[in-house]
């Protein structure tokens, strides 16, 4: 969002995130602006240059050798759908161990299913969409 009064230009930005993100499609360029006001959650550091999908497999497929369980906290939206869409990638391919995954986030949930409505809007198939739930199961709250 950009504001300007006065001659001054003021712009909000959320998580800007990777720029080759697997699901979202790339923000536009921001327009000049006197002042930036951008959420940094990981402001202070760069993202590593590992393969995430493949630092997943890896951590769980450990996990799944010593018969343990791999919890990963992704409430946030977004986050959430790349987890999904890697371990739909990874499985497909078979580099992860047959185990179930368990989704137990309504808010997760609810915005998974808006990725096949709203194809126009981010960078998968539909096919692909729906392969983020397959063989997931959804935990919803009573």
């Amino acid at each position: 969002m950009r504001v300007e009064q006065e001659g001054l230009s003021l712009t909000f930005s959320g998580d800007l995130g990777r720029p080759d993100d697997p699901l979202m499609k790339t923000p536009d360029a921001l327009l000049p602006t006197d002042s930036l006001v951008v959420e940094s959650t990981y402001g202070d550091r760069r993202h590593s240059q590992a393969n995430p999908d493949a630092e997943l497999a890896r951590w769980t497929s450990a996990a799944c050798f010593r018969e343990g369980v791999t919890v990963i906290p992704a409430f946030a939206v977004g986050r959430t759908q790349t987890l999904l869409l890697a371990i739909a990638r990874l499985n497909a391919r078979k580099q992860l161990p047959d185990v179930p995954v368990y989704l137990d986030s309504s808010m997760a949930t609810d915005v998974t299913a808006l990725y096949t409505r709203l194809g126009s809007e981010q960078r998968l198939s539909h096919e692909e969409c729906v392969a983020l739930c397959q063989g997931v199961t959804l935990v919803l709250a009573k």
